[in-house]
């Protein structure tokens, strides 16, 4: 689920990245899936070029739900 929304963003397709964001985050993704795309976007941030502001604003809502689904993932075991 990474690709899509890193190969938007590196190409600087802010609202085709964001609306793979937005599909990731209407389903019921795992944990993981969620920390992927998250890791590919810091890994991005890191290029020269790369768009901190585009990218701080893909981030911030999977961050979000990574830290509750992590909440979750946690109190199941």
């Amino acid at each position: 689920m990474a690709a899509p929304v890193v190969s938007r963003a590196a190409l600087g397709d802010g609202a085709g990245a964001e609306r793979f964001v937005a599909e990731l985050t209407a389903g019921r993704p795992y944990w993981e899936i969620v920390d992927e795309v998250i890791r590919a976007l810091d890994d991005l941030a890191q290029c020269p070029g790369a768009d901190p502001t585009l990218l701080a604003a893909l981030r911030a809502p999977l961050a979000e739900l990574r830290a509750s689904l992590d909440h979750g993932r946690t109190a199941l075991g």
